[in-house]
């Protein structure tokens, strides 16, 4: 006998579970000690910058939209604030699909994490181990 899978169902009670309690199976950690990012030099990531992992970077084909319909590049820069602007913030409903295409990036010392070494796991590794 067959059994039926709800998938929204199932993705919300394995989730909802997760959100209560840190687990460690899951992709991201729910805590760390900053301390231990201390003892990584900041140059470590700009020497490390591999120039073929930025065609596929997540900012290059995906929008990040905040929960009130702000519009980023990525979730680095909204966690940064660095909005999109033309000369005022924009929002989601301020943008037409033209604008996205081959928008200028807002772009910072931060994006060095996405570009070194096989680049970030928002878009997996894109070069062979």
């Amino acid at each position: 006998m067959e059994v039926a899978l709800n998938i929204e169902s199932a993705v919300t009670s394995r989730y909802s579970e997760a959100a209560q309690a840190r687990e460690a199976d899951l992709c991201c950690a729910v805590a760390y000690d900053p301390q231990y990012f201390d003892v990584i030099p900041a140059e470590i990531l700009v020497n490390s910058f591999n120039l073929a992992s930025v065609a596929g970077l997540m900012c290059r084909s995906t929008l990040n939209i905040g929960w009130r319909g702000e519009v980023y590049d990525c979730d680095f820069n909204q966690m940064l604030n660095l909005q999109w602007r033309n000369g005022k913030p924009l929002f989601l409903w301020d943008t037409k699909p033209e604008d996205v295409q081959n928008r200028p990036i807002l772009t910072g010392d931060h994006c060095f994490g996405c570009t070194a070494g096989a680049g970030s796991s928002c878009g997996g590794a894109i070069l062979p181990a």
